[in-house]
């Protein structure tokens, strides 16, 4: 991984959006398998190739991220469950819901996580 290259990165970012394009606007040609296979893959390589060569000048956030990732582990699919059935009767694709419930919930998730480990003796144990 050493030698990742940029462009390998780049390339499965086309390829995830041109599978959701086929899902949403052509669905005789959808490939359930080709649609989750895109999406696994172009995301894992971006995000290994992105956190590799990030270069923050403040890295506190990303310090912040990792603290609480344990505690977000903990509680994220409390989150998640009462986020989906707040959201469940909304007129959205099922693509757009789970893009908006990932965004939301990470947020909420490590927000809960940071406050209960910032504000109550569970700290010790998250």
């Amino acid at each position: 991984m050493e030698n990742f290259d940029r462009k390998l990165a780049f390339l499965y970012l086309p390829l995830l959006i041109v599978g959701i394009i086929i899902r949403e606007f052509l669905p005789s040609l959808y490939s359930r398998i080709y649609f989750e296979n895109s999406i696994f893959i172009s995301l894992s390589l971006f995000l290994i190739y992105f956190f590799r060569k990030i270069n923050l000048k403040n890295k506190r956030p990303l310090q912040v991220l990792s603290e609480n990732t344990y505690g977000a582990y903990l509680v994220h699919l409390t989150i998640v469950l009462a986020f989906q059935y707040a959201i469940i009767d909304l007129p959205l694709s099922g693509a757009s819901k789970f893009f908006l419930l990932s965004f939301i919930c990470f947020f909420v998730a490590m927000g809960v996580s940071y406050l209960l480990r910032t504000y109550t003796p569970l700290k010790r144990i998250i």
